[in-house]
Order: structure tokens, then C-alpha cells, then sequence
């Protein structure tokens, strides 16, 4: 899509300098060569952030893979059974904790 915006750019931009002055001329060549330059060197950088990423990607993954290959590498422990007995409900009387907070009225 870039191209070919960037293409009819210069294609209406020959059409034009067919009508400019030779001074008109040079600025407009030089100014879709500034232009060209800034969208290769944009194009530069983000390929080169897209490879760092991936290239990390690639260097931990190969690092983990030879971990995991190595001999003494410990393994996942084993899972421990569930205990025998099943728990039953609480056989102890519910009282309050403090029966001075909770005073009982007095028969009178």
C-alpha cells in the first residue's frame, strides 16, 4: 500500500515538475528522496525490534529446551495420596466465647 501511494506520489510528482522551474525541480526530487530515506530507515528500525523479539524468543526457548534435556535436571515430585480418613463435622458444643458481653437478663 506504501508503494504504491508512494509511487503515484511520483508519478503526479513528474507531472507536476514538467510545469516547475528547474529550482522547483530540485527541491521536489530531493524532497522524495528525504522522503524515501525517512520510510526505508522507519522500516529499518521496526525490522530490526521485530528481530530482537524473536530472537530472544528463540535464545530462552533454546536454553529451556536444554535444561530440560540435561541429565540432572530435577523431575516434577510425585503427587502425595490423599489421606485415609475423611474428616467429620466438629463434635465440640458451640459457646459463646465471653458470657460477660452477652449478660443474661435476671428473673425478678
Amino acid at each position: 500500500m506504501l508503494a504504491v501511494i508512494l509511487l503515484a506520489g511520483i508519478i503526479i510528482g513528474q507531472e507536476t515538475a514538467q510545469k516547475l522551474s528547474p529550482l522547483g525541480k530540485k527541491t521536489l526530487e530531493r524532497r522524495i528522496e528525504e522522503m524515501v530515506k525517512e520510510r526505508m530507515d522507519d522500516c529499518r528500525l521496526k525490522a530490526i525490534a521485530d528481530a530482537e523479539i524473536i530472537v530472544d524468543s528463540l535464545i530462552i526457548k533454546e536454553a529451556l529446551d536444554k535444561r530440560r534435556l540435561e541429565e540432572n535436571f530435577p523431575t516434577k515430585p510425585v503427587k502425595p495420596n490423599l489421606p485415609d480418613t475423611t474428616l467429620t463435622g466438629d463434635s465440640l458444643n458451640i459457646k459463646p466465647l465471653f458470657d460477660d458481653l452477652n449478660p443474661k437478663p435476671k428473673d425478678q
